[in-house]
């Protein structure tokens, strides 16, 4: 490490492979201390051993708890909107986590709105997990923030500085001619920074104290950059040069070259070491962030507050009918200019205009929404609930953006969705309905209008009639089979489960029988009840793995059972009459879920997806593929098939939210991100993909002619066919 932080170095490793002690560990320190490199050094550099391995590492400046849980969640591979959800992941996933929280000391402690605490609701239960370490970074450390015990490495300390590794850096920077010696100069590596700019005489009495290095520094600076910096520091965060320049223009008309008053102050923040770009820019410390306040409030006797807000604002690109092009604003401006709506008419047109919403940062949305004051309808809440989770790490592409909040504000939000739609057309995956749990009194009365059908565990394509519009089967986790219309949502009906059993897996053979699997592992018929006969006997036996899942294709006459040991089992339908067609062994993990499709000329195609992440494909009588169809660091959670003209379309679902919809026979694949976590699946072979969950029930409509996958995620695809 540079700047003699290798004793720091050190400290961290140390923890990091000590079994013993403390699961927390705080980087503690002023700003400009190198607490994030540090943190950043471990991370770049500790993947190579188990113990030092970090598994997530989440930016917390800036932040409120909501965005910090996404983040957490999505980079573990869970699809997760909720403490709740997150803790229940977190417990059916016991790995060993070492988890890195940055700049804690300038995030959002608490939400207003839904009480989220940072600290005691979000980062403490995580600790009281004995497979989670957590290294968090704050700042001057007055107080533990934690309740429990903690390793702190106070890089305001200087036993965790080598004197004579720093000097020996300081020494190799840029610097006077006549620059302080290092040992005038406090082993802080921004000071040192600043230092190697002034000439020894600067500092006064030669005191080395911080403070009167930044205000010698400060004092060497002419008055065009200190303007400059002023501008900097009213506009807060990193921010791009260009940005800067045009802001700092439209907030001083009168100067002849604001341009070149900001390339003289960016010159002045440029480490030409190596170990700092051109850009972004931000000031490096609390002292000199408190000199530019002051500068900026020198000028022409203060500034309104609006004016960065108006300045940011005329950074947007706008159309032929003067409507902001938000896709192609300069990203500071997205991600800040929230911070910088002072007034109720600011927030407002920032709210109600659909664009803002699609592109803006999640995060500053958040924040805004938090707002003591803020009049929104609930309606543009709950939408935005949902969609958040998703567009924080969605792209910039218009289209995949709008796609994602036009389908989460489908059911509350009808009137935001209208406006979304022309974009949201232009994405391969469009929602078509989605019906959203609510929570009813009873003072409300019956439930009026499309209704939400109940957490859904199972679905299944109902048998066509001419009398009735294409439907699902959607078994809850009661047990309670209802039926639903495909292309509105509506709830046709009900069928009586006969088993009075919760149901995880359902199956439709001829007519209008059901495969019906237990929570139990058990299969049974509908109507009727009965066990299936004869031939799942030795299947379902004692001795037997327990069955983990189940699919099958009526128009094919299949049935396909996935067991616990990673096996599939392929029944074919003839007279009523189901006999064993074949087994295979798809994968030394367990199955979390199976589908079958018959294709033409006598074949068969069968899916396995399996709980270390792979879907395997098996084409009886042949054996499975030796290699995985796909393969992602996430957990299979539901899939499903249908035949078409041109071949068969399968739909994969997983963990982390993201749906794959591929064709096996010529590689058409898109991919997205659902706004609710997706347990049950079914596809029509008109291209409706509907997927369901705990929360919400929702169709989309699929074009396969128009491959996309989500960008800006990780955890992509690996398809080996």
């Amino acid at each position: 490490m540079g700047a003699g932080r290798a004793p720091a170095g050190h400290a961290l490793l140390d923890w990091a492979t000590r079994q013993e002690g403390p699961r927390l560990c705080l980087i503690a320190g002023a700003r400009g201390t190198g607490k994030s490199h540090l943190l950043a050094w471990l991370v770049a550099h500790g993947a190579a051993h188990p113990a030092t391995r970090v598994h997530a590492l989440v930016p917390a400046a800036d932040q409120s708890p909501s965005p910090v849980l996404w983040e957490l969640a999505h980079q573990l591979g869970w699809a997760a909107g909720t403490l709740p959800e997150l803790l229940a992941r977190l417990d059916v996933d016991p790995r060993p986590l070492l988890i890195g929280i940055a700049d804690l000391h300038r995030a959002s402690a608490r939400e207003r709105r839904t009480g989220l605490r940072l600290v005691p609701d979000l980062l403490e239960p995580l600790l009281q997990r004995p497979w989670v370490r957590l290294l968090v970074e704050v700042g001057p450390l007055a107080a533990n923030p934690f309740t429990g015990e903690a390793t702190v490495l106070d890089l305001d300390d200087e036993r965790l500085t080598d004197r004579e590794a720093f000097a020996a850096w300081y020494s190799g920077l840029p610097r006077e001619e006549n620059a302080p010696p290092p040992t005038a100069v406090p082993p802080v590596p921004v000071l040192g920074r600043l230092a190697a700019q002034l000439s020894a005489g600067a500092i006064p009495d030669r005191d080395g104290t911080a403070e009167a290095l930044v205000d010698a520094w400060w004092e060497r600076q002419g008055p065009d950059v200190r303007r400059a910096l002023g501008t900097l520091g009213r506009l807060g965060g990193l921010v791009d040069l260009p940005t800067w320049r045009a802001v700092h223009a439209a907030l001083h008309p009168g100067v002849p070259d604001a341009v070149a008053e900001v390339a003289a102050a960016a010159e002045r923040l440029t480490w030409a070491s190596g170990e700092r770009t051109a850009g972004p820019y931000r000031l490096p410390l609390p002292a000199l962030a408190a000199h530019a306040e002051r500068a900026a409030a020198g000028v022409n006797g203060g500034q309104a507050p609006g004016d960065v807000f108006e300045a940011l604002l005329g950074l947007v690109p706008r159309n032929d009918r003067d409507i902001p092009e938000w896709g192609r604003a300069p990203d500071f401006v997205r991600e800040h200019l929230t911070d910088h709506a002072a007034t109720d008419e600011q927030v407002m047109r920032l709210l109600s205009d659909p664009g803002f919403l699609v592109h803006g940062s999640v995060d500053a949305i958040c924040r805004l929404l938090d707002r003591p004051g803020v009049r929104v309808p609930r309606s543009l809440r709950s939408a935005w609930r949902a969609a958040a989770p998703v567009l924080t790490h969605a792209g910039h592409d218009t289209a995949e953006r709008a796609a994602i909040l036009h389908a989460a504000a489908l059911d509350p939000a009808p009137r935001l969705a209208a406006l979304l739609a022309p974009a949201a057309e232009r994405h391969p995956v469009v929602a078509r309905w989605t019906r959203v749990r609510r929570t009813v009194t009873v003072a409300s009365g019956p439930a009026r209008g499309e209704r939400w059908p109940g957490a859904v565990r199972a679905l299944a394509p109902g048998a066509r009639t001419p009398s009735e519009p294409p439907w699902l089967l959607a078994a809850d986790p009661l047990g309670q089979l209802r039926r639903i219309a495909i292309d509105t949502g509506r709830i046709l009906g009900r069928i009586v489960n006969e088993t009075r059993a919760a149901v995880s897996g359902l199956a439709r053979l001829d007519g209008d029988t059901w495969a019906v699997l237990t929570d139990a592992g058990s299969v049974r018929l509908l109507p009727g009840g009965d066990q299936l006969p004869p031939s799942p006997h030795h299947v379902l036996a004692a001795n037997q793995a327990p069955v983990t899942c189940l699919g099958g294709d009526p128009g094919g006459g299949l049935l396909v059972l996935g067991d616990d040991a990673g096996t599939a089992w392929l029944y074919a339908q003839d007279n009523s009459v189901l006999t064993l067609a074949g087994s295979a062994r798809l994968a030394e993990a367990p199955l979390r879920a199976v589908c079958g499709v018959r294709l033409g000329n006598e074949r068969t195609m069968i899916l396995g997806a399996t709980a270390d992440g792979r879907v395997v494909l098996w084409g009886p009588p042949r054996a499975p593929s030796s290699a995985p169809m796909l393969i992602r660091a996430a957990v299979p959670t539901a899939l499903a098939a249908t035949p078409t003209a041109g071949g068969a379309v399968c739909a994969v679902a997983w963990a982390d939210g993201r749906i794959d919809v591929l064709s096996p026979h010529d590689e058409r694949e898109l991919s997205f991100r659902s706004h609710h976590p997706v347990s049950a699946l079914a596809i029509t072979s008109d291209g409706l993909l509907v997927g369901a969950g705990d929360e919400a029930v929702t169709a989309w409509r699929c074009d396969l002619s128009r491959p996309a996958r989500p960008t800006g995620t990780a955890g992509a695809n690996t398809p080996t066919t």
